[in-house]
């Protein structure tokens, strides 16, 4: 004997965002998305931060550049003559212990100036919503009410397509030196992948205060910028903090360098030096065979300087006294073999370098 026993289908969704307990701040939000993409965004989970660097931890160039163009923290450039410096923020409001300060220089008292950063593969994030979020803090008031955030790329057919991420009042982004938080979502367009060179990136800007009037930032003004945060969806959430030894990682992928961490390029130092021993048989003469294995692959075939490891003089190595040398066979694991003008057979030689493979 058997019995069948049947009742109507349940959706348990339904029954879900029926049932009378709390659900949360995004309970019911996720319990009705209907795509992987609508919940994502919701509450933006995952390693969510695109941006490297953002709570500017690592800075193995220094943490001190006066009158600069150029790198200072890692993936970060300034443009125009300005002084960088890593800065404590000093409010349990962020996340992040450190910041980056930005003081004009006289010499570009009246142009504006700004800070980018560049992100690999623009493929990845056309057609898409992006949230944008950072802290700020400035010595000075300004009416300027010109964009002062932008995202680009060089999409290859596309051309240097600038896209918009909104416009925010300056006059209230400058109104009080104590750090204040702002956030803008936009769309990035789609395009054909055809459209798109492979090598195409994402080039995110912050240029504060763009007007030349009285209110525009002068000789001696500042800006702080701090827990940088761009993000999937059209959420700002909480700033996610890395560890620095993740941190470190992602950004070697760019920048390396064979002093310690924290001692600058250019520095008198024996700590990670490469050397070799003279033999007396002309291994140093012109030629010398070690070369440098990467800590992990570079994006592409690196830059590469060379440094005294005894005066911190860069272009040369130490091979009985400073000489001109030059790095070969330079690939992204890699260079393989250094040239020494004038090399002694005698003598050892030793130095340090950094390998640079930027965005351009």
């Amino acid at each position: 004997m058997s019995l069948n026993v049947t009742q109507p289908e349940i959706n348990l969704r339904e029954k879900f965002v029926e049932n009378k307990q709390r659900l949360g701040i995004k309970g019911k939000e996720i319990l009705e998305s209907d795509t992987v993409e609508e919940a994502r965004n919701t509450f933006s989970a995952g390693r969510k931060n695109i941006v490297i660097n953002g709570g500017f931890d690592i800075w193995q160039r220094g943490t001190v550049f006066d009158v600069y163009i150029g790198y200072s923290a890692d993936r970060w450039y300034s443009w125009n003559n300005a002084k960088i410096e890593r800065t404590l923020t000093d409010d349990d409001r962020l996340v992040s212990k450190y910041a980056m300060k930005v003081t004009k220089d006289n010499a570009f008292a009246t142009s504006p100036y700004s800070v980018n950063t560049h992100i690999e593969r623009f493929r990845n994030f056309i057609d898409d919503d992006f949230t944008l979020s950072y802290w700020i803090r400035s010595n000075k008031r300004t009416s300027s009410g010109t964009p002062i955030m932008y995202v680009s790329s060089n999409a290859g057919s596309v051309g240097n397509t600038t896209i918009s991420v909104g416009r925010i009042d300056a006059k209230e982004l400058f109104a009080t030196p104590e750090w204040v938080k702002k956030t803008v979502s936009f769309h990035i367009p789609d395009y054909t992948v055809a459209e798109i060179d492979e090598d195409a990136f994402l080039n995110l800007y912050i240029t504060p205060s763009l007007d030349t009037s009285s209110h525009a930032l002068q000789e001696n003004d500042w800006i702080e910028l701090a827990d940088v945060q761009l993000e999937r969806g059209t959420n700002a959430t909480e700033f996610e903090r890395r560890s620095v030894g993740s941190e470190l990682a992602l950004c070697e992928r760019y920048f390396q360098k064979s002093y310690d961490y924290d001692v600058d390029p250019g520095s008198i130092s024996n700590n990670g030096m490469l050397i070799e021993f003279g033999s007396g048989t002309g291994r140093n003469n012109s030629t010398l065979t070690t070369g440098a294995v990467f800590k992990r692959p570079m994006l592409t075939a690196p830059t590469i300087r060379l440094y005294s490891s005894v005066s911190g003089a860069v272009g040369v190595i130490w091979n009985s006294s400073d000489k001109v040398s030059t790095a070969l066979y330079i690939g992204k694991n890699k260079f393989g073999r250094i040239t020494i003008n004038g090399g002694s057979t005698s003598s050892h030689a030793a130095f340090h370098y950094t390998a640079t493979a930027e965005l351009a």
